[in-house]
């Protein structure tokens, strides 16, 4: 089946990969506890928040991923759950993996960077299971080059479920609503409970919801839904003034910031889901950014949010500071990115198509109405 491919969106995408990168400058603050107020200063006007940013990247990828589902339903009757495990396994794995042993490599170089609370993540067997397992989420390590991982563990936990929701249920839109919804209610059961009885437990597990966006990648696949279907409502949610509303509140959030309140996470996941929406399906949009190079560093952006870390690390162990600090964090990003792209990922990508067409060469398309 041919690809599918929405303008503007590579370019949100590489925007979500770069605010993280930004926002990141200020690790060292947090990971190597230098307190320096040169280290503190905000040098990332107009991007989104690194937790902001992950939020916008699970809406994307609800909405990527449920697209090709749906399509994969209407043109064969059926979704393989064994194909579609397949094309996560080749697309995430590889360099997820290669991502650890970067890590791993980072902190045995720099191991005198390590503050107290870094030893006790790099010692914590748990760690390292949880991050071979999908669930480093789960522990809340923030001290290691591989702390940012723990989003790809959120999406893996969400597309375990996926495949199965939109093969077997006949209203997806509903049991999307009913998965996130199912999840915040959860989230806010912990949150009273904890007020309640005023059991650190029951914050524990806030927090940990907090960080299990599962109603982001439930909005994005939601969108999907409304999109390829061109469902009566995409048409008033791309209405001009819906665009532009979805479109201040985008600023808004990047002006100020992120808020570890629970209603704030749900508004943000709806307004970048407007966005989303209004760049994928509006006949005009006005924040629709698209050109052959945005294109390209768009397919970059798994590739820089995996491997800015490490590059953080080693920039702030040569003594670099100043402007310079943050141009060669950005450039040696950019260029590890393309190398990584082009000579690692590629090779696996291309290994899944051939393996998925493969197998789709076996199934018989049946004709849906």
């Amino acid at each position: 089946m041919p690809k599918i491919y929405f303008p503007g969106i590579n370019t949100l995408r590489f925007y979500a990969a770069m605010s993280v990168v930004l926002y990141h400058f200020v690790a060292p603050s947090y990971q190597f506890g230098d307190t320096s107020p040169f280290m503190n200063t905000p040098v990332r006007p107009l991007t989104l928040h690194g937790h902001d940013a992950v939020t916008l990247f699970f809406v994307i990828s609800g909405f990527l991923i449920f697209t090709l589902l749906l399509r994969e339903k209407t043109t064969t009757g059926t979704v393989s759950v064994r194909q579609f495990y397949l094309r996560r396994v080749f697309r995430i794995l590889p360099l997820y993996y290669l991502t650890i042993g970067i890590g791993i490599v980072t902190v045995l170089i720099l191991s005198p960077l390590l503050t107290e609370r870094g030893w006790w993540e790099w010692t914590n067997p748990l760690t390292w299971v949880g991050l071979m397992l999908f669930f480093y989420n789960m522990i809340g390590g923030m001290a290691l080059p591989i702390t940012h991982l723990w989003s790809l563990n959120v999406e893996e936990q969400f597309y375990i479920v996926a495949p199965h929701l939109i093969k077997r249920l006949k209203s997806l839109p509903l049991a999307l609503l009913w998965f996130a919804g199912l999840k915040l209610l959860l989230q806010l059961a912990w949150f009273v409970l904890h007020k309640v009885t005023g059991d650190g437990f029951y914050f524990y597990l806030f927090n940990l919801f907090s960080n299990v966006g599962f109603e982001s990648i439930a909005l994005g696949g939601l969108g999907a839904y409304l999109v390829f279907h061109r469902h009566p409502l995409v048409r008033t949610l791309t209405q001009p003034a819906v665009q532009i509303a979805a479109g201040l509140g985008f600023l808004i959030i990047a002006l100020v910031g992120t808020n570890p309140d629970f209603w704030y996470q749900i508004t943000i996941s709806v307004i970048f889901f407007l966005v989303v929406i209004n760049i994928a399906a509006a006949q005009r949009c006005f924040y629709r950014v698209e050109s052959p190079l945005l294109r390209r560093l768009g397919d970059l952006s798994y590739s820089i949010y995996m491997v800015h870390s490490a590059v953080i690390w080693f920039v702030y162990a040569s003594g670099v500071r100043g402007l310079l600090y943050y141009g060669l964090i950005v450039g040696i990003t950019l260029i590890a990115a393309y190398g990584l792209h082009t000579y690692y990922e590629k090779p696996f990508l291309r290994l899944r198509d051939r393996l998925t067409q493969a197998r789709s060469t076996l199934v018989k398309p049946t004709a849906v109405g």
